[in-house]
């Protein structure tokens, strides 16, 4: 926390600074279009939200207010005090009024200040109601903050006034009321008149350090130099011309940065059909995966991955039938906060088929058109190390924070979902570097952050409570497989042709290991422990394995019907008496206990 005085001045002024040179960043990229596309950045721009104006491709404006703490704090002639009037923040206004000799003018807080210049803005001639945007970005985050942002949000999307005021919780409604409505002008203090100016505000709480380690390096464009690089270059120069106000444009500042000394070269960005194309290679590894029983066997849907799907499309409009857009709806959840930043885990233990739901909730998120990135580490992301990044392993044009930021803004209504299958591949219990299960890490922390998108990862719940790297990872929505019913059990082995009669009362749920489908499955047997349903796509016989391994190595044959009372010992035996050796369709030994199969 900066000292008052002069530090405390220095330290808004970067974070300003800092704000601005993201614009510029967006600016100097040439892979967005339309509205989002910047065509000029103004810093200390002459408006009555000054502190930076940013202009569209569009015609759109956003005009910017940058706090790197903001208290909601009265002056002594303010409209109402409140509990969260700050004596140092009074204080220092008065130690920076005239000194003694000159008549002190109450100087007005910086909350009251914003709303003044929030509203004189709304009603200037110059505003676009309905386009232009008035945007708040504070430093740190406080309770009256939260509900602000809150409360602006929900003035954007509800749909009427009287809908916007019953579904405000108390504590928003007393900001409003207490804290907002005495600083307007008596004829907008009514609740249309409230909803129309805060459904124009956009609020944003990035810590200085997050826009550092997170978001310069997405919003820096790709150049010859680091991203981190270039960030510090723009916020000096952005400190330098706000001096004179000067406006920036993307031609003369890219001249600006490729001559000397910096001699930064930009790279062409790849177009949004590249990134598509390359998007769609990389997704197919996980929709090729094997997720029938046997070779040409049924699959069976597991219900989890419809309440995955819910959950990630918290809030977007998705459509629900791909033939009929007409049909598209909105999903809605009681958190859509904690959604915007959603990381969602799907973990449980070995063998019960995660890479099946992370493949339906693919199939179910293109089947609703949401832009979907897939990765599966433990294919694509074998090679990774301190020589490559994720974006080489996954031949994608750009880093996969910028695809994943092009994804979001395809549809206006809709963000994009990360999926990444088998994190624990690159855990410590089974990989030899470490760096690479921290590089994917890193990579989701920076997901998170990008405005709509939203992560599903899937892993074993054992590197999950034990890898000191997956245990840091933020919890906010988990999701556990169940065994399957006996009802599903039934109704795959009868499209295999197996009778479930046959097999008794012992078939209680099963779980059938994704590495070898179609061999084996494995079969909670009540009362008795485990068994295992051994899978052959061959037709009946009478003759049954004498032993099958887990490799699926046969040891002989014991015969099974009236005539042949002596087991054949070896396959030659086998084959001598019954002309060859016979497989059955299926058949439950018991194990000695539950077997985890890796995978």
């Amino acid at each position: 926390m900066p000292h008052l005085g002069g530090p405390t001045t220095q330290s808004g002024i970067l974070f300003q600074n800092s704000v601005a040179s993201l614009f510029l960043g967006d600016l100097l990229d040439t892979a967005a279009s339309g509205s989002q596309q910047v065509v000029a950045v103004r810093v200390e721009a002459p408006a009555l939200v000054d502190d930076t104006v940013v202009s569209y491709a569009d015609s759109h404006l956003v005009y910017i207010q940058a706090k790197e703490s903001l208290r909601v704090a009265f002056s002594r002639a303010g409209a109402r005090g409140t509990d969260e009037e700050s004596e140092d923040d009074l204080e220092e206004q008065e130690a920076q009024a005239p000194r003694a000799g000159a008549a002190r003018s109450p100087r007005k807080t910086p909350w009251e200040k914003l709303w003044l210049d929030f509203e004189a803005q709304f009603l200037s001639a110059g505003f676009g109601r309905g386009r232009d945007r008035l945007m708040l970005f504070c430093g740190s985050l406080s309770e009256s903050v939260r509900d602000l942002k809150a409360l602006c949000e929900w003035a954007k999307s509800s749909k009427s006034t009287d809908e916007w005021r019953r579904e405000l919780p108390k504590k928003q409604k007393s900001l409003i009321e207490d804290k907002i409505r005495p600083l307007l002008k008596p004829e907008r203090r009514a609740w249309p008149e409230l909803r129309e100016l805060l459904g124009h505000v956009d609020v944003e709480v990035w810590p200085l350090n997050f826009i550092e380690r997170y978001m310069a390096p997405r919003r820096m464009p790709p150049c010859s130099q680091a991203p981190e690089v270039l960030f510090d270059l723009l916020v000096t120069k952005a400190g330098r011309n706000a001096r004179e106000r000067q406006e920036f444009q993307a031609q003369p500042l890219r001249d600006y940065l490729a001559s000397e000394p910096y001699k930064i070269e930009f790279k062409a960005s790849p177009s949004l059909q590249q990134v598509l194309e390359a998007v769609s290679n990389c997704n197919s590894v996980l929709q090729n995966q094997r997720v029938t029983i046997g070779q040409h066997g049924p699959h069976v849907e597991r219900a989890v991955a419809v309440d995955i799907v819910s959950q990630l499309c918290c809030g977007w409009l998705t459509a629900n039938d791909a033939d009929e857009d007409e049909n598209a709806t909105a999903i809605q959840n009681q958190d859509e906060d904690a959604a915007q930043e959603m990381l969602a885990l799907l973990h449980e233990t070995a063998g019960l088929g995660k890479t099946v739901v992370m493949h339906e909730v693919l199939a179910e998120l293109q089947r609703r058109h949401v832009p979907t990135l897939a990765i599966k580490a433990d294919i694509q992301l074998r090679s990774l190390s301190v020589h490559n990044s994720i974006s080489q392993c996954l031949e994608l044009p750009d880093s996969v924070e910028r695809v994943a930021q092009r994804l979001a803004g395809l549809r206006p209504d809709c963000g994009a979902v990360i999926l990444i299958d088998q994190v624990d591949a690159l855990s410590l219990s089974l990989a030899r570097d470490q760096q690479a299960l921290d590089k994917v890490l890193d990579l989701v922390l920076h997901l998170r952050a990008i405005p709509n998108v939203r992560v599903l990862l899937s892993c074993r719940t054992f590197d999950l409570n034990t890898d000191p790297a997956l245990k840091r990872l933020p919890r906010q929505v988990e999701f556990a497989l169940a065994r399957f019913s006996p009802e599903e059990v039934e109704a795959a082995l009868q499209a295999i042709g197996v009778a479930s009669a046959s097999l008794g009362d012992r078939v209680g749920g099963c779980t059938i290991p994704p590495r070898r489908p179609g061999l084996e499955a494995w079969l909670p047997l009540p009362g008795r422990g485990w068994g295992r349903l051994v899978q052959f796509p061959a037709p009946a016989s009478t003759c049954e394995p004498a032993g099958i391994g887990r490799r699926g190595r046969r040891g002989g044959c014991r015969a099974v019907s009236a005539g042949d009372a002596e087991p054949a010992r070896t396959p030659g035996r086998c084959r001598a008496i019954h002309g060859a050796v016979p497989r059955p369709q299926a058949q439950v030994e018991p194990v000695a206990g539950p077997v985890a199969f890796s995978g």
